[in-house]
């Protein structure tokens, strides 16, 4: 059967799928790849490969189904939420599209989330829609001018808030593993779990930089951490949950919300759960960030502090901090530090930022056994998601 033959039997396909959730009241969720909207010079084999491999975590969800459309566009339908399975191949494709060049798409136009049957005659549209390569008014981005969005302002950002506290906010989290270096490879640690910034505006302020205002951007991250600690207060997410990190603000560790969420924490959990603190908080208010840590180590949770690098190892007494784990970002310059200094307390550090050879290398030689990054993504299974830290 020749590709685009093949292509039209699994077009019919998602459509009687369309057809049938619509008669039947049955419920399934689908994810369509429009790789037709990557600009020219990306449409490669490798470029393309990348971002159809991102589906790949959502094998084993239930009735999973894989489309092979035309346009090289890829749908993946299945049953229930899965929301750790589709977090990780959304935060796969983020990733991608922060490493490609200005004119990429954005994330909600790259990747698109339907959920049957309500959203049937849209992704039926979506999905057999001329491709956009051949649509001569399709607008042209010279590649070499950058697309310049003004920063995000007051009277956005209260909208936002608005809509945030309405919005059903999964479709905005995602999973990042942590692994710990073991005998064959790497094993999952934990995972740390975050509402992503970029893919909140793309879709609730898209002509709006959310990361230009560094003022503005914290006032938003309050408002994410009550949102991310009210989707997590819920059993559903608990109850399937590992071991897991959140970072959080010192003023959402002591809110009402992390109180709920410290509520709703099953018993297996408990020292399982990792907070996240930023420098920042210790730059602004010691004797603050020292109340929240102490009163999270007291709840069982263990305490990562977020953020360093090698002006911030040099500026801050790390042993007074008495956090559990320090997370350093790779950088060549990490080559300054002392080695000898480092590895007294290797097991507290975690390197992130590790996507190639070069990260490893250094982490290895400093004694880190703990890397988030590239280069140890997709290393582990589905399997040891339940790992205790």
């Amino acid at each position: 059967m020749t590709a685009s033959l093949e292509q039209d039997a699994d077009k019919q396909a998602l459509i009687r799928l369309v057809r049938d959730c619509s008669v039947s009241g049955v419920t399934r969720r689908v994810l369509l790849l429009r790789t037709d909207l990557l600009p020219p010079r990306l449409l490669q084999p490798r470029t393309l490969r990348q971002v159809q491999d991102a589906v790949e975590p959502l094998q084993g969800v239930d009735r999973f189904q894989r489309y092979e459309l035309a346009h090289g566009r890829i749908g993946v339908s299945w049953r229930g939420e899965d929301a750790g399975r589709l977090a990780q191949a959304l935060d796969h494709l983020e990733r991608l599209l922060l490493a490609f060049p200005l004119d990429a798409p954005a994330m909600p136009e790259l990747a698109r989330l339907f959920d049957l049957p309500q959203d049937g005659a849209a992704l039926v549209a979506v999905a057999t829609s001329p491709s956009a390569l051949a649509e001569p008014n399709r607008p042209a981005t010279p590649p070499d001018v950058a697309i310049v969005r003004p920063p995000l302002d007051a009277l956005t950002l209260e909208a936002i808030e608005v809509r945030l506290a309405q919005a059903h906010v999964a479709r905005f989290a995602r999973h990042r593993p942590v692994c710990r270096m073991a005998t064959a490879g790497f094993a999952l640690a934990w995972e740390e779990r975050f509402l992503s910034v970029p893919a909140l505006m793309a879709e609730l302020a898209p002509d709006h930089d959310g990361m230009a205002d560094p003022f503005l951007l914290r006032r938003l991250s309050h408002i994410m951490d009550r949102r991310l600690l009210a989707l997590l207060s819920a059993s559903a997410e608990l109850d399937g949950a590992g071991a897991f990190s959140l970072r959080l603000n010192v003023g959402s560790v002591l809110s009402p919300e992390f109180l709920r969420f410290d509520h709703a924490m099953p018993p297996r959990l408990r020292g399982h759960v990792l907070i996240g603190l930023q420098p920042v908080d210790i730059l602004e208010d010691l004797g603050s960030f020292q109340f929240a840590r102490a009163f999270a180590q007291a709840r069982g949770y263990r305490v990562v502090l977020h953020g360093l690098d090698v002006t911030l190892i040099g500026l801050l007494d790390l042993a007074a901090l008495d956090a559990d784990f320090l997370r350093v970002q790779w950088s060549a310059a990490l080559s300054r530090l002392d080695l000898a200094a480092l590895r007294a307390g290797a097991a507290r550090w975690v390197l992130t930022g590790a996507d190639g050879p070069a990260a490893l290398a250094w982490g290895r030689s400093a004694g880190i056994g703990l890397f988030e990054g590239e280069a140890v993504q997709g290393t582990t299974g589905q399997a040891s998601r339940r790992t205790a830290a």
